[in-house]
């Protein structure tokens, strides 16, 4: 196990570099929201609109792209404190993207909801991944999160790596076993 080292992302160091770092990365960590819990909806990304320096078009553009596919129409002017909590998670999600990050970071993106919101979540990551090309890390104990959204597993317990490669090699390896 190793004792030191450095981790470098997307060419970075990030406790060394932290501001050109964060303009690269989004993240969201499932119960914690990064959207002011009395403003609207859409006054929370406003505000990270301004945070990020993200262009007003870019701003316009990608409001409107997440509104229509996360489906936020509804909510958009209601207060974070008042969504229920899987409007939250596609409001999280959309704030994490709003300035285009090459690497995003989903903490059980998909922990709590009901098998609808799941599923709306999961084929908006998907279409990130790949209409974009943004990176998804993910960290998740829902299979059907592994299943649909994961090319590489990588199983981690008690900080052991036990398994890192393709989705298929691990149900090839594992899968039969109980």
């Amino acid at each position: 196990v190793p004792s030191g080292g450095e981790v470098v992302v997307n060419g970075r160091i990030p406790h060394k570099e932290r501001q050109a770092y964060v303009a690269r990365i989004g993240a969201v960590f499932g119960q914690r929201t990064t959207l002011w819990w009395d403003l609207p909806v859409i006054e929370s990304l406003e505000l990270l609109r301004h945070i990020y320096k993200v262009p007003a078009e870019l701003f316009s553009k990608n409001l409107a792209e997440f509104t229509n596919m996360l489906e936020m129409e509804p909510f958009l002017h209601t207060p974070v404190r008042s969504l229920s909590l899987g409007q939250r998670m596609r409001a999280d999600i959309a704030a994490a993207l709003l300035h285009n990050p090459d690497l995003l970071f989903l903490d059980e993106p998909t922990i709590g909801l009901d098998v609808v919101a799941k599923e709306r979540i999961r084929q908006f990551i998907q279409h990130i991944n790949a209409e974009r090309g943004t990176t998804v890390l993910l960290t998740t104990h829902d299979l059907a999160d592994v299943q649909r959204l994961c090319q590489r597993v990588m199983i981690i317990d008690h900080g052991k790596l036990l398994f890192d490669g393709r989705l298929q090699s691990l149900q090839d390896q594992f899968g039969g076993k109980r």
